[in-house]
């Protein structure tokens, strides 16, 4: 088809170049309306991540292809452009887009573009939303590993548990097991004094005590024999320890049946009873520390409102190593490996060295210092004992003279009064 065909079947609503060759204006027509709402649909379905039917793409297809042989006759001469982006670099559902008749050059140029950088967008949807679909479940995973499934029998072993907590709780077993035991120590303290074999003891324990064997199995062979012997108070006392030691089994017994309905009830309980506990042995461990500390000066000190420069840094200093103190004290109160325990055991030891140590200097000093005293004082009564009367013989005031000549010519008295005054007398 030449060109005057083409202008001739040219619509001006549906042209977005200009007739003189292809070159661009500002003043082109611009693409219509149902071409630019066909752009937008598919824009929108790609930011959605939403697949575009092939409805819109038939429509728009619809739109452009007002006369089937001026596009083809575009196509053939622009064939050359068409061929800038490989048809298999697109998504086939862009790819199948036909461009708007009566566009450049350089307008089909910006087309191949457009339509290379919506495929890039819609793979890269595409992936966005994989990756997205992974991240949820990376986070669902993870919530998972966090509070994995607890398995069907949970319930029971922890019911199991707590009766086991139960059994062996210390206040438990003070209640219920040791007046079993009084009692079974009774009865084989009878059995043994009528000299029965401690293998037949032994094998009673090992049945679960003597409630466990029969009771015709007492009666006559043991509390028949022993009324028969005339033994009627020890037969009794047996009778005696044996409904002991059944009403405390009943009474235990008992208190694990409820416990076992109540399991959780007694397990918060018992978790309550342990808080209380520790925080009764902090109060008491705070409350020691305190009275060791109470007169030395390994204490915290604050800082009065008038301390001067000098005293704000001696007291932040010596805070600093009561800090320092503290955390040792910490670390040594939770050590938890048997080589920390052992370091904490090796230096309380050691410190029972280092105390009879300081305790014996403090006593060897206290002992040097009472001896200078007491030298001194000597030191001090034989120069006393020791000074004669100044003699009153003429120039007895005058100032002794250090010079030999002198000397020479004092007075005995004289003489001595000022040897002791050199002495320092």
């Amino acid at each position: 088809m030449d060109d005057d065909n083409i202008e001739e079947n040219y619509v001006p609503e549906t042209n977005a170049v200009n007739r003189d060759g292809g070159a661009a204006k500002l003043d082109a027509d611009p693409i219509n309306q149902s071409s630019s709402d066909a752009f937008d649909s598919l824009l929108d379905s790609i930011e959605s991540g939403a697949d575009t039917t092939q409805d819109n793409s038939n429509q728009y297809t619809r739109n452009v292809q007002q006369d089937s042989s001026t596009q083809q006759g575009f196509r053939d001469q622009n064939s050359g452009t068409n061929s800038r982006t490989a048809p298999d670099e697109l998504d086939p559902e862009i790819a199948a887009i036909q461009p708007p008749q009566g566009m450049s050059e350089k307008q089909m140029g910006n087309w191949e573009s457009m339509r290379k950088s919506l495929s890039d967008y819609k793979k890269q949807a595409a992936e966005t939303s994989i990756l997205k679909q992974r991240l949820e479940d990376l986070q669902t995973q993870a919530a998972q590993m966090q509070q994995p499934q607890l398995p069907p029998d949970y319930q029971e072993w922890r019911q199991r548990a707590a009766i086991l907590d139960i059994q062996n709780d210390p206040s438990f077993r003070a209640k219920y097991d040791a007046p079993i035991n009084e009692s079974k120590g009774t009865i084989y303290s009878l059995l043994r004094k009528y000299d029965v074999p401690e293998e037949s003891i032994k094998a009673i324990e090992e049945k679960g005590g003597p409630t466990k064997i029969t009771e015709a199995w007492w009666k006559t062979q043991i509390i028949d024999k022993l009324q028969g012997l005339g033994k009627f108070t020890d037969a009794r006392r047996i009778e005696n320890a044996m409904a002991q030691i059944e009403d405390v089994e009943a009474a235990r017994d008992g208190e694990l049946k409820q416990a076992k309905e109540n399991s959780e009830q007694w397990l918060h309980q018992k978790e309550y009873e342990k808080y209380e506990s520790a925080v009764r042995d902090w109060e008491d461990e705070q409350s020691y520390i305190e009275e060791l500390t109470q007169n030395t000066p390994f204490r915290f000190q604050e800082v009065p409102p008038s301390a001067t420069p000098e005293q704000v840094q001696k007291i932040e200093s010596h805070n600093a190593t009561m800090q320092d103190l503290a955390g040792k004290y910490d670390s040594a109160k939770n050590a938890r490996t048997p080589k920390e325990k052992a370091a904490v055991y090796a230096a309380a030891v050691y410190s029972h060295v280092l105390t009879r140590q300081l305790q014996f200097e403090q006593t060897a000093r206290k002992q040097d210092a009472d001896t200078i005293k007491k030298l001194m004082s000597e030191n001090s009564a034989l120069k006393g004992a020791g000074r004669a009367p100044r003699s009153n013989v003429n120039n007895s005031n005058a100032r002794p003279s250090n010079n030999l000549s002198d000397r020479i010519k004092m007075s005995a008295g004289d003489a001595i009064d000022a040897g002791l005054d050199e002495a320092g007398a």
